[in-house]
């Protein structure tokens, strides 16, 4: 699942997180990032660490 598909399936979750969502795409946010923000996991492909293990 995309940052993108992850991001719908938590807007589905209350219109309060679809409003505070759309603002941060508004404002400019990557998918990726409102999914770091909001606790969810990062793309399989991408730890956050270039490619480093934890």
């Amino acid at each position: 699942m995309s940052a993108a598909e992850r991001l719908i399936a938590a807007a589905a979750l209350s219109p309060a997180i679809e409003a505070w969502i759309s603002l941060q795409l508004k404002a400019g946010r990557k998918p990726s990032e409102i999914l770091v923000l909001i606790g969810g996991p990062l793309p399989a492909n991408d730890n956050g660490r270039g490619g480093q293990q934890a």
